[in-house]
């Protein structure tokens, strides 16, 4: 994290050790902190990247203090084999054991591992779907294999339990419910990557093609088993159930708990959806090619409301909703409460994910517009402005922008004291290249809710001045950017009213005009590409100053003006309705007068 005050820079790194000594069971967090006066970097002596380097060697630098350098940490290699077991460790922490200190479960553990995902495999490879031939021989030739996987689950389920008691209490037991569970871990583990790394994975096995609905229905036995949806009471028994039980259950994400890898990697996948295809008609499946069912849509606003569901499950549910963005905008009234109740989270990482999500399903629907308004999305919106993240910040400027075509809209914003926010926003945020993207989406906002007279009003007369904010902005922008032309319509839109104020704006504006004038000749001369959305807002800002007798006379004044009008016109601009005329009347506004002969 680089932080810049007024006096102050500061570099941040975040280091996390894992699987300390002796256990590898704990960790410890570390949080370096390199600080120089700012006037260090005014006076050219040190520069950004000169203080980014010096924080990364001295985090390069940090190794645990020991006597012997040469000699490895004691690790209780015994008491970590015994956990191992047990199958208490997570599925990163097993992967770290087996590759830094050479741990894995036991003998037996490890053969019933590499029998089910061979005994897979076996059923892959008589379907000709296995993603390669040689993966049965990599498991092991030695590796007994069963024409039902389950059948090795199961094994391994009743491993280290009295025989009396896996045939008697094992149903109400929580000692055994919980091995079942820790079991199913373990072989997903195995299977989407433990064993055979990045060349076998859960993918290779929800996307394969088997027509053979017996072979089918094994695949999905697995897949369900691996999930593990039991309830949340280890008194209860494990229950396989159909996919679409699961999905329908509205108390699924509330009394049973699940394997949060697996989720993850059946959503990214789709495989919900697959399954669900499989189960209608033919017919209905045509019909309703490329569209989210309603039941799997609740399905999935549960499981963002859902408090057990990690940040990178709900993340990984925001990116399908994004992926599916005209599908999902038919059922917002699913997804919006979820989402607003996403965006009260504590972390940044998923409030930014559920903003973007917002962003993307808001976008031209005015309905979902006004239902996450009602929704409080507004004073969500403003905490997330006063967070510290460009990203979170950004997206939600994009949302803002939704969210205020309209003066029911503006209204509502300027209930809420919104404004503020964003002035705040202006005065704080530095004219420098990384923020660029956050000064674009800005210069949008202030621009749209300059169309509400009161909001206008409280802009023009607050004390951060924010029409000379935006000038200084386009003046340090990249030459026909997209920075220059939003800032451009912003200060358009201040000034596009007929009252006196908007006059002494106007002239207060007219500052840039050259800049403009000089960015339109150069897309026409091709020194820079050619942004149509930059040019018509150079055109409205120019046609905007000409309402002032002065102003369009001293645009006639500017060398080459008429040309590089004319030169615009040619342009795709000069075939577009809205842009058309008023192009034209700027162009004759600024021809040169012929003098009239005697």
């Amino acid at each position: 994290v680089f932080l810049k005050s007024d006096t102050v820079v500061q570099v941040l790194i975040f280091l996390r050790r894992q699987h300390l000594p002796p256990m590898a069971d704990s960790a410890q967090d570390i949080f370096l902190t390199l600080r120089c006066p700012k006037r260090v970097l005014d006076n050219g002596t040190v520069t950004d990247a000169h203080l980014l380097t010096e924080a990364r060697l001295a985090a390069d630098s940090l190794c645990p203090v020991v006597h012997r350098c040469t000699v490895p940490q004691t690790m209780y290699r015994d008491m970590i084999q015994a956990k191992l077991d047990a199958l208490l460790f997570n599925e990163d922490s097993m992967t770290w054991l087996k590759h830094s200190i050479g741990l894995q479960p036991e003998g037996k553990l490890l053969m019933l591992g590499k029998s089910f995902v061979r005994s897979i495999l076996k059923v892959l490879q008589e379907e000709n779907a296995l993603v390669s031939p040689t993966l049965m021989q990599d498991i092991g030739d030695d590796v007994p294999t069963e024409k039902e996987p389950m059948v090795v689950a199961q094994s391994m389920v009743r491993l280290h339990l009295p025989s009396s008691e896996s045939q008697g209490r094992g149903d109400d037991d929580p000692t055994f419910n919980s091995w079942h569970a820790r079991v199913a871990r373990y072989l997903a583990y195995c299977f989407d990557g433990g064993l055979l790394g990045p060349r076998l994975a859960l993918m290779d096995l929800t996307n394969a093609f088997i027509p053979t609905p017996q072979s089918q229905h094994k695949i999905d036995e697995v897949v369900t088993f691996l999930l593990h949806i039991r309830p949340r009471d280890l008194s209860k028994r494990f229950v396989s159930r159909e996919v679409r039980q699961i999905v329908c259950d509205p108390l699924i994400f509330e009394e049973y708990t699940f394997n949060d890898r697996v989720m993850q990697s059946l959503v990214e996948l789709e495989w919900f959806q697959k399954v669900l295809g499989r189960s209608v008609g033919t017919g209905q499946r045509a019909s309703g090619a490329g569209r989210m069912d309603s039941e799997f849509a609740q399905f999935l606003s549960r499981m963002l409301a859902c408090k057990g569901a990690s940040i990178n499950l709900k993340a990984a549910v925001c990116r399908q909703l994004n992926a599916a963005a005209g599908e999902q905008s038919e059922h917002f009234g699913v997804f919006c409460p979820a989402l607003i109740k996403t965006l009260q989270a504590p972390g940044v990482h998923l409030r930014t994910y559920a903003t973007l999500t917002l962003v993307n399903m808001s976008a031209g629907h005015v309905v979902v517009q006004n239902t996450i308004i009602k929704l409080g999305v507004l004073m969500l919106c403003m905490d997330n402005m006063r967070s510290s993240d460009d990203d979170l910040i950004r997206y939600t400027l994009s949302l803002l922008t939704h969210l205020s075509k309209n003066l029911a809209q503006l209204e509502e914003m300027h209930r809420v004291g919104i404004l503020e926010v964003l002035m705040v926003l202006l005065e704080k945020t530095p004219s420098i290249e990384v923020k660029q993207g956050l000064l674009c989406e800005l210069a949008s906002v202030i621009g749209q809710i300059c169309i509400h007279d009161e909001l206008w009003k409280a802009m023009r007369e607050h004390p951060c001045r924010p029409v000379d904010k935006l000038i200084s902005t386009y003046q340090w922008a990249k030459h026909g950017g997209r920075l220059r032309s939003k800032a451009m319509f912003a200060l358009k839109m201040f000034c596009n009213r007929p009252s006196l104020h908007a006059q002494h704006l106007r002239d207060s504006v007219a500052v840039i005009m050259p800049r403009v004038v000089d960015d339109l000749g150069e897309m026409t001369q091709g020194k820079v590409e050619f942004d149509p959305d930059h040019a018509v807002n150079a055109v409205l800002f120019l046609e905007m100053l000409t309402r002032s007798p002065h102003l369009t006379k001293e645009l006639a004044r500017q060398p080459d003006v008429f040309s590089v009008l004319t030169q615009v016109n040619m342009t795709e601009l000069g075939k577009m309705d809205s842009i058309r005329d008023r192009l034209q009347k700027l162009i004759r506004a600024v021809e040169p007068k012929t003098p009239r002969s005697p």
